[in-house]
């Protein structure tokens, strides 16, 4: 089943997953296997969407956000579908206000929701919280940088967005990582 690249095996493999009769190990493995998907559907990216709810699997952030990745390749304006913009959204929603998190899983998960957005290229309505997420003193230090990568990648898109890394960069009471990073 998991080997199928097809709507119907993407849908029962999420009822399979759903029903959490699966082993963990062969679960994390269909979500990295979706990075291999060559022509991903509009319906794929719909069931698997789902996935993408507080506290999803790390497998599934890094292998949802690559097939979104290979469906956009293909587009002009990606945006311009429901199903990514409702992915991004989902994504966005998960980075909270600024990236908050308060237990080491937290911040794994936000590194990937991060690095999530970075392979998909997209936001919807997050540069303020971006900004906040790399600006916010108390995030752990590879949470800011991974924001910082993150809008790197995004600026690019998103010209007429102001994240003020240069404010960052030039600011000498800021850790000299997170400079550095600013600065790559």
């Amino acid at each position: 089943m998991p080997l199928l690249k097809t709507d119907p095996g993407i849908s029962l493999m999420r009822d399979i997953i759903k029903s959490e009769s699966l082993d963990q190990d062969v679960v994390d493995t269909w979500f990295y296997s979706l990075t291999f998907y060559k022509t991903p559907t509009r319906a794929m990216l719909t069931v698997l969407s789902t996935f993408l709810e507080p506290n999803p699997h790390h497998s599934a952030l890094l292998g949802i956000s690559s097939l979104a990745s290979t469906f956009c390749a293909a587009q002009t304006d990606c945006l311009q579908f429901a199903e990514i913009r409702d992915l991004v959204k989902r994504l966005e929603l998960l980075l909270g206000t600024n990236c908050d998190t308060s237990t080491k899983e937290e911040e794994d998960t936000m590194v990937l929701v991060l690095k999530g957005m970075r392979n998909i290229g997209l936001m919807t309505d997050s540069s303020d919280i971006l900004a906040g997420c790399y600006k916010t003193k108390s995030n752990p230090m590879w949470v800011r940088v991974a924001a910082v990568e993150t809008v790197q990648s995004l600026a690019c898109h998103y010209p007429e967005q102001q994240f003020d890394l240069l404010g960052s960069f030039t600011d000498i009471q800021e850790d000299s990582e997170l400079r550095i990073a600013v600065y790559r």
